[in-house]
């Protein structure tokens, strides 16, 4: 089994952690670059909690929301994989078992 890490680039001294870690454990592991975001002011904390539903969500945000718009500096990779769901890795795997997806 292989495990996925994601990791800001601003933390790469959790990076060595983790991957001391699973090395010692003898797992086969990839690690990916994770969203980056920035400060938040008080009010726009208690705006995003008064206008969206921010307890439901992994992280609490969704990314396709307003707090995307303020709060996202970058993303690395495909921005799928943050919403949730990677519909162009979805794509290529499924072209492997012959299946494509066509707009029609």
């Amino acid at each position: 089994m292989k495990i996925f890490v994601i990791n800001l680039k601003r933390s790469p001294d959790r990076r060595v952690k983790i991957e001391k870690q699973l090395k010692s454990l003898g797992l086969e592991y990839e690690i990916y670059e994770g969203v980056d975001g920035q400060l938040l002011t008080d009010e726009q904390i208690k705006y995003y909690i008064s206008h969206y539903k921010p307890f439901d969500k992994a992280g609490s945000y969704a990314i396709q929301e307003w707090i995307g718009a303020v709060g996202i500096q970058k993303i690395v990779g495909d921005y799928f994989n943050v919403m949730g769901l990677p519909i162009s890795r979805v794509i290529i795997e499924l072209k492997k078992f012959g299946i494509t997806i066509s707009k029609q």
